[in-house]
């Protein structure tokens, strides 16, 4: 399955989980893949990031030893996570020339669609 089929239907799964035109009633942020659904029907919808703490880290070719870590807001960190797993894990080890590229490439498009202040 291609990545951006495969992206797509990560998208469709949270979309089933959330509720119509969900977003984060604490900070508004609407982007899917960030939001947290609720185990409780008709309960208040926050994304990630105010839901567990704002910056993470994140390994860049996955974790190995070496890693080159960057500090992301917990939103981007959730969807570099899903972009990392479809686009290379169980195909590639982490650490390959293949992942670090990956990742690399991912993280600079989240930083340009989704700037941070």
């Amino acid at each position: 399955m291609s990545p951006g089929v495969s992206l797509q239907l990560a998208i469709n799964r949270q979309l089933m989980r959330l509720p119509h035109g969900a977003s984060c009633a604490r900070c508004g942020e609407t982007c899917v893949l960030a939001l947290m659904p609720s185990a409780v029907p008709g309960a208040v919808v926050r994304c990630y990031a105010c839901t567990v703490r704002r910056w993470e880290d994140h390994h860049l070719g996955g974790r190995y030893e070496g890693a080159l870590v960057v500090r992301v807001p917990g939103n981007q960190h959730r969807v570099l996570s899903v972009l990392q797993h479809i686009g290379w894990r169980g195909e590639h080890e982490p650490g390959s020339p293949y992942a670090v590229a990956f990742d690399r490439a991912a993280l600079t498009g989240v930083r340009i669609a989704w700037p941070t202040h």
